[in-house]
This record gives C-alpha cells, structure tokens and sequence, in this order.
C-alpha cells in the first residue's frame, strides 16, 4: 500500500503514538508475518505487507469418523 500524502519520520513518532507499529507491524509479526513502514516526510509512506501462505489443514473430527459431515 502506497500514498503520496505527507509522510513521516518514524523514528521522530512519539512513544505514546504505537497505532501502526501495535496495530500492523506487531499484528504481523504474531501471526507470523512482517510488516515494514517506508516513509519520507513530504514525499508520502509505503507499508510492505509479507505473510507465509500455508497449506490448508483438513478438518477434524472428535471420533475420528464421519469426515465430511
């Protein structure tokens, strides 16, 4: 995902100002992600989003029978 808008310095973002590094790059990370934030101030901000993709699981049953039910 890319803007043009303002942009921003990263490391000049106050402490108690988390929402992309708490919402997007942390949310990535735990669900086994990454999430980078590219950003230049006056020339916009770029967010590179990354997961794995992996395979579906077939779904269980409690017995063990009846697959597809």
């Amino acid at each position: 995902m890319r803007d043009r808008g303002r942009g921003f310095d990263p490391v000049a973002v106050p402490g108690d100002r988390r929402g992309i590094a708490d919402s997007i790059v942390d949310r990535m990370r735990r669900s086994g992600g990454t999430a980078r934030v590219h950003s230049v101030v006056g020339e916009g901000t770029e967010v590179e989003l990354h997961m794995p993709v992996t395979e579906p699981t077939q779904p269980s049953t409690m017995d063990g029978a009846g697959a597809g039910r």
